[in-house]
């Protein structure tokens, strides 16, 4: 191993890393007051790890024998973990706990076994500027102090644990050990884990609890500089739509329980979920229309060895409706000042683009009425190709076909041919991308990957394209409409794909300067550029060497990565697979695997990201 700690390697890897680990814990400061306050009713989600020893040895496994690269993984991933372990006990569970109250909103509880406390306090939080001082009556109790973190920090014993928290209150005297609620979870050997249990706290507090979280998070967005007042809105409406979906599951859970670890023998990754709702509140009604009304596409079967075969359906409250209306509105609103701003295309192509921007709305407005995400994406083998099959439950059908006529006019090359065929009443047309057609879809679907099928039965809107398009979405617009006596499959939602070609293919598609897709990648890097550049966060290349997580996140939005690890992924098992599925007592039961090709994958990108950043 290479020598791990000269004072510059120290204090930059120290602090860097610890700033990533910790960045959630430290972000939670700014939820909490100084000043002391009266116990009150808490909502706490248990999560956290298994132990860091068990970390270790799973990133170990990842790392140098699937992916076959030890060398990264003793000489640079190893020393950056093992920094953090001065004075931690590696062979007991660590936590980081959400912990959300009416007054404070959501903080977060740092939950650490200990060794040696005075090594942990000396030798890892006085080195990354967190200093300690202790209490002269509570001689358990630290107050913590610094630039990187402030708050409290208590000694606990049998079995010796530090708990860290903002608030001195919270962690009193006496207070009863956390070590005891995640016994269960690592007993099942689980590397990473979380678990909410309702039954202790009333459905008002964690509403208001909740509440005040979410309207902390919505302060907190900031307009951005290159983005027009109505785009602001939209990103915050989208915002505040996943939060209110978030916070319906948060507060009508009875129980969540979720777990993930690693067979080390089999070389598979493994999930396990459980759900389970208040009984007579609006999620378990929800849930129970899953497992007793069938999906619209029931009847549509899947294909063996498909890349992907997709399956959701996912019912949503009334305020989830509402808040999707007002993203649509805001939507066609931010469509149509960025086709005005368009230069590239024609005043005609204009017209015809805002006019289908409003179709689009009417559409989305009135699906959204369903309550529902019904839909199946399927990628089904074809001869030496594919074809991509997707099938959505809305409303507005009328509005789609006024949208398909749209069509030519909205893109140049673009041709439309109507009533190519006919199956059980559904009437399907053809549009023809041309010479737009992305070239990068070619290797997956075919020559003919340039030609979509679009339909709009009475209860769906349907497309097609790739080798054999048009057979394929027929068979299943049939399947559908004479299909008698449907039974629920009381599947939320089902997933199993073959990660490799798809990544690939997908990474092609955002390159391909010539499809629609590879023009919003590019639009979108430009803008955040734009933004880096009024903000002044253009840094020289020496700088940025300085900022690894920067530039992790950097290369992952640009699909920097892909390239160096998707061929990795070749001649192996690289298949993920997901359920969730409602049982006979309305319980959601979910399982996931993650098999060696994606664990090889994953495994490299650990490898050479370390090597590139962390040396």
């Amino acid at each position: 191993m290479k020598p791990l700690f000269t004072q510059s390697y120290f204090s930059h890897v120290s602090t860097s890393c610890f700033v990533a680990l910790f960045s959630l814990a430290l972000g939670a400061n700014s939820l909490a007051p100084s000043e002391a306050a009266a116990q009150e009713e808490e909502i706490r989600v248990i999560s956290g790890l298994g132990s860091s020893e068990l970390l270790i040895g799973d990133l170990e496994h990842i790392v140098s024998k699937v992916a076959g690269r030890d060398d990264s993984f003793q000489d640079n991933i190893f020393p950056n973990i093992d920094i953090f372990l001065y004075g931690v006990d590696p062979a007991k569970g660590v936590r980081l706990d959400p912990i959300f109250s009416e007054k404070h909103g959501m903080e977060l509880q740092l939950i650490v076994p200990i060794a040696d406390l005075d090594e942990f306090l000396n030798d890892n939080l006085d080195p990354i500027g967190i200093e300690s001082k202790r209490d002269r009556r509570d001689r358990d109790l630290y107050e913590l102090s610094g630039t990187v973190y402030e708050g409290w920090l208590r000694s606990l014993k049998d079995p010796e644990y530090i708990v860290m928290f903002p608030r001195k209150e919270a962690i009193p005297k006496g207070m009863g050990h956390p070590a005891k609620l995640h016994e269960e979870l690592v007993k099942k050997g689980y590397l990473l884990f979380a678990k909410l249990d309702n039954s202790k706290s009333k459905l008002e507090t964690r509403k208001s609890a909740f509440e005040k979280m979410q309207t902390t998070s919505l302060d907190g967005i900031e307009k951005r500089p290159d983005e027009t007042e109505k785009a602001y809105e939209l990103r915050k409406a989208v915002l505040k739509q996943q939060l209110s979906v978030l916070q319906q599951w948060f507060v009508e859970s009875q129980e969540t329980v979720l777990g993930g670890k690693l067979d080390r023998e089999k070389n598979v990754a493994l999930t396990e979920l459980f759900f389970s709702a208040i009984e007579k509140t609006q999620l378990q009604e929800d849930i129970l229309r899953v497992r007793d009304e069938p999906s619209y596409f029931t009847p549509v079967e899947t294909v063996e060895k498909s890349l992907l075969a997709t399956r959701v359906n996912f019912m949503f409250s009334d305020d989830v409706v509402a808040s999707l209306k007002e993203i649509y509105q805001l939507s066609e609103t931010v469509a149509k000042e960025q086709v005005e701003e368009d230069k590239s295309v024609s005043e005609g192509e204009k017209k015809s683009r805002i006019r289908s921007a409003g179709l689009l709305k009417e559409v989305l407005q009135q699906s959204a009425e369903l309550g529902v995400l019904d839909a199946f994406l399927d990628i089904i083998p074809s001869g030496d190709a594919h074809t991509f099959l997707v099938g959505v439950r809305c409303q507005g059908q009328e509005q789609i076909l006024k949208s398909i006529d749209e069509l030519p006019a909205s893109r140049e090359g673009w041709k439309v041919e109507k009533d190519v065929a006919e199956v059980e009443g559904v009437k399907i047309h053809k549009l023809d991308l041309g010479a737009k057609a992305p070239k990068a879809l070619a290797e997956l679907y075919g020559e003919s990957h340039g030609v979509i099928y679009l339909a709009a039965s009475d209860k769906a809107f349907w497309m097609a394209f790739g080798a054999t398009a048009k057979d394929e979405l027929s068979k299943r617009i049939k399947a559908v409409r004479t299909a008698k006596d449907v039974k629920s499959s009381s599947v939320v939602f089902s997933m199993e794909a073959q990660v490799g070609p798809l990544v690939k293919s997908m990474n092609n598609l955002f390159k391909d300067e010539s499809s629609v897709i590879g023009e919003m990648v590019n639009r979108r890097q430009a803008s955040r550029a734009e933004r880096k550049k009024v903000k002044g966060e253009e840094k020289t290349d020496e700088a940025e060497g300085d900022r690894p997580a920067r530039q992790a996140a950097g290369a992952f939005l640009t699909f920097d990565w892909v390239d160096k690890v998707v061929g990795t992924m070749e001649g192996e098992n690289d298949t993920v697979s997901l359920m969730m599925k409602v049982n006979e007592k309305g319980e959601i039961i979910g399982t996931g695997k993650l098999h060696q090709g994606i664990l090889k994958a994953v495994g490299v990108l650990l490898a050479n990201f370390a090597d590139e950043n962390l040396q």
